[in-house]
């Protein structure tokens, strides 16, 4: 069985010869880690990574860099680039690989702004859809391409985290005339991905924090999950390939409204944030492939690798039988984790399997 039918099965709900799994992100800076002396080349370095890990799939700029498209502005205080990205966003540059350390300056600025702002061209992420069309024709993995969802990410990246939640409660419209064009064009983004080669769609907005979901449910409703449905039926209606949606933290009260986007699976269910793997394979896992629950808390920066062995075993024993799982980690790879404890998770994973008594 090769990794796209490994994961195809997942999708299926049927179990696979060994357990699926993969990461959509490992940060650029933990490359080099991993696989040692590399060549220089970000495509060959992390195919040499994902060949020794024997992961089965693989993403494309699931990540939170927001454009291939940036201008530098300028320089900190302390030397880092101070950059403009194709969304007209103002960041300063991160220390720490992938995620930018924090917005300076936002396109939209009033609630008025909103109707005046253009949506860069679809054209310049030409790159990104080269780099997806690499990673199909050139490697056997299967491919996510990453898009955004109509919550945290780049849409509230437009006029900032605080006034998103002022507007929400005085600005409705706005923002959801705002939304809809956000979800729109990101669905006709997905749509490029998928005529690339992308075997499946990552939606990805925080939709909650470790304590639980950042609008109120009624908010959620109106202003949160109409544009998700209506974002994915889009994407679904040109190619039905598999849905995934991204969302950290505590998401237990909004699982319901989640099934019903008609997607095909949710990720990265952090434990730390209250997500019982158990309770969400009873409750959904007929209905959503589940991908993730390793926790990036605390196991994999601070454990032993035998105690991540020990609890991918637990994982896997909890979410496999069945099918409809993906072992990943309940967010993403960094740095700060140590590679003896990357190298314990994908070899558990590649070698264990459900004992008879445990199906």
């Amino acid at each position: 069985m090769d990794h796209v039918e490994r994961v195809c099965c997942a999708f299926a709900h049927r179990e696979s010869d060994k357990v699926p799994k993969g990461e959509f992100v490992i940060d650029r800076a933990l490359v080099s880690l991993l696989g040692g002396e590399g060549t220089g080349d970000l495509f060959e370095d992390t195919l040499r990574v994902l060949d020794r890990l024997k992961v089965d799939l693989t993403g494309v700029r699931a990540s939170f860099k927001r454009s291939p498209h940036e201008e530098i502005m300028g320089k900190s205080k302390n030397g880092r680039n101070i950059l403009k990205d194709g969304w007209g966003a103002i960041y300063l540059e991160s220390e720490y690989g992938t995620l930018p350390a924090g917005i300076l300056e936002c396109p939209i600025k009033s609630p008025g702004g909103v109707y005046g702002y253009e949506m860069p061209p679809l054209d310049r992420f030409e790159a990104v859809v080269d780099e997806v069309k690499k990673w199909a024709e050139s490697t056997d993995y299967f491919v996510f391409a990453n898009v955004w969802g109509p919550l945290s990410g780049a849409l509230t990246e437009l006029m900032g985290w605080e006034n998103y939640m002022i507007w929400s409660k005085t600005n409705l419209a706005e923002l959801k005339a705002l939304t809809k064009e956000y979800t729109e064009y990101q669905a006709e983004l997905a749509k490029r991905y998928v005529d690339a080669g992308a075997h499946g769609i990552l939606i990805a907005g925080d939709l909650a924090g470790n304590d639980g979901p950042f609008l109120s449910l009624n908010l959620m409703r109106e202003l949160v999950f109409p544009f998700l449905k209506a974002q994915v039926a889009i994407i679904k209606d040109y190619r039905d390939v598999p849905i995934v949606y991204h969302s950290d933290g505590n998401i237990n009260t909004l699982m319901e409204d989640i099934v019903n986007l008609d997607i095909n699976g949710i990720n990265p269910l952090e434990p730390h944030a209250g997500m019982d793997l158990g309770l969400i394979k009873r409750r959904y896992g007929n209905k959503l492939c589940l991908l993730g629950n390793v926790d990036t808390n605390y196991l994999l920066p601070h454990g032993r690798p035998q105690e991540v062995e020990k609890e991918v075993k637990r994982v896997i024993d909890i979410a496999y039988p069945g099918g409809g799982f993906i072992l990943q980690s309940a967010n993403m790879l960094t740095p700060d984790v140590p590679v003896a404890n990357i190298f314990a998770m994908f070899d558990t994973a590649e070698s264990y399997r459900m004992r008879p008594n445990k199906r």
